[in-house]
Order: C-alpha cells, then structure tokens, then sequence
C-alpha cells in the first residue's frame, strides 16, 4: 500500500511538473535560437544585437529595435534594409545568426 502511494504521488508531482514547464515555454519567446545559435531580430534587446552582430553597434542595434517597435515584426531579413544604417553589407555578414 506504501509504495502504491509513493508512486501515485509520484506520478501526481510529475505531471504538474511538466505542466508548468509546458505552460513556461509558451508564454516566452525566444530570443536566440540555442540549437542554432541564432538571434532573432523580432525580439532580441538592442544590448544583445549590439553585443553579437558583426558591424551593428549600440545606434544601429537601437535603430533596429525602434524600427520594430514603431512597425511590428520583421517579416524577413531584408526588410532590415529599411532601418537607417543597415546595409546589404550587414546582413550578408550576420545572416547565418539571425532568425526571425
């Protein structure tokens, strides 16, 4: 009876567990891809685009993120060419680590 109790209770803790986990993950998202080691420009701070792409310092990295903010989601990299500062140049050089 002891372990038929410990195994329900168990199984009670473990589902709420991941539960919670799954409810964590959706509400969140992500910033930089970990498997592919990307940054997705829809919703990385101007820090973090300023810190890891090459030829982005803190006023085009700010440029970019106000450039979101005042027209919603980038809808493909090139459109990044409509942000004051950010060249052809810039995105041929950080395309491999950017995402959307």
């Amino acid at each position: 009876m002891k372990k038929l109790i410990t195994i329900i209770a168990f199984t009670f803790l473990s589902a709420i567990s991941v539960s919670a986990a799954d409810n964590t993950a959706a509400q969140t998202e992500p910033v930089m891809s970990e498997s592919l080691n990307k940054i997705s420009i829809n919703h990385a701070s101007a820090e973090l685009l300023a810190e890891r792409l090459n030829g982005v310092g803190d006023k085009k990295a700010q440029a970019i993120v106000s450039y979101r903010d005042d027209h919603g989601p980038f809808q493909s990299l090139e459109q990044l060419l409509d942000v004051k500062g950010i060249g052809p140049s810039i995105i041929e050089k950080n395309r491999d680590f950017l995402s959307l």
